[in-house]
């Protein structure tokens, strides 16, 4: 049985663009948007949830203005697709041709 605040464990698959995109030189990611990215990787629902950009900021040690800037960028390198608003919430989905869930 799974004890509270655990999480159940997934496989991601990171597809050829996702890793061309990581590891292109210059990089086209800040530090703070690569810890942005990992932390919605691994936390995520395939299907997209609802994030709180603050709470976000929260959980990496960010700024709320810093995860603004990187949510932000990540939608424009196409690693996160922004969904409808809802309050003041968008829902955020990991790009199924970068991202895979196995």
């Amino acid at each position: 049985m799974k004890q509270a605040g655990t999480r159940a464990r997934r496989a991601i698959m990171v597809t050829e663009p996702a890793l061309a995109l990581l590891a292109a030189i210059p990089p086209k990611l800040s530090a703070a948007g690569a810890t942005v990215l990992w932390h919605l990787v691994a936390t995520l629902p395939p299907k997209g949830a609802y994030v709180n950009l603050t709470a976000l900021a929260a959980e990496v040690g960010l700024s709320r203005v810093q995860v603004t800037r990187c949510t932000q960028d990540l939608v424009a390198l196409n690693c996160l697709v922004r969904g409808p608003k809802e309050g003041s919430v968008y829902l955020y989905q990991l790009n199924p041709a970068f991202f895979h869930p196995l």
